[in-house]
């Protein structure tokens, strides 16, 4: 099986019980024996949170307030 994010990929969350629908973060790490895993620094978290690969999408314009700076 082969990953979808790479450690740095911006994504944005989908409906999950983990963070709010369309919270955008930073892929922080890929889990080394499982595919579908990954730890996330969410925006305005303080840490990073365990995501499936199916609730997250891949965010290819940053979001507005990205841009500014």
């Amino acid at each position: 099986m082969k990953r979808v994010f790479k450690v740095g990929d911006r994504v944005r969350a989908r409906p999950s019980s983990s963070v709010p629908a369309g919270t955008f973060g930073r892929v922080f790490m890929c889990l080394v024996n499982i595919v579908d895993l990954y730890f996330v620094q969410f925006d305005g978290e303080t840490g990073p949170t365990l995501m499936r690969e199916d609730n997250l999408e891949l965010v290819t314009d940053p979001p507005a307030d990205e841009e500014a700076s």
